[in-house]
C-alpha cells in the first residue's frame, strides 16, 4: 500500500504541474493590471495545488479503492483511476 500511495502522489504531482504553470501565467497577468482580488484567489488556488500530494485522505487510505476515490477532481480534474 505504501508503494501505491507514493505512485498516487506522483500522479498528483504530474497532473498539477501544468495547472500550476497556467496559474503562474494568470498571476502575472493580474499583477500587470493590478487585480489584487484575483491575485489573492490565484495564490490560494496555487497553495491548494502545492498541498495536494499531502492530502490526508491519501495517507489514510487503507486499500486501493479508497486511494482511487481520494483524487480531488475539483482541484486536479478528472480522476484517471475511475
Amino acid at each position: 500500500m505504501d508503494k501505491a500511495k507514493e505512485m498516487f502522489k506522483n500522479k498528483v504531482r504530474e497532473v498539477r504541474k501544468p495547472i500550476l504553470e497556467k496559474k503562474d501565467g494568470e498571476y502575472i497577468r493580474c499583477l500587470e493590471v493590478g487585480d489584487n482580488e484575483k491575485i489573492a484567489s490565484i495564490i490560494s488556488e496555487k497553495q491548494l495545488l502545492r498541498d495536494a500530494p499531502a492530502d490526508p485522505n491519501i495517507s489514510l487510505a487503507s486499500n486501493i479503492e479508497e486511494l482511487k476515490t481520494s483524487w480531488n477532481s475539483e482541484l486536479l480534474g478528472p480522476n484517471p483511476y475511475l
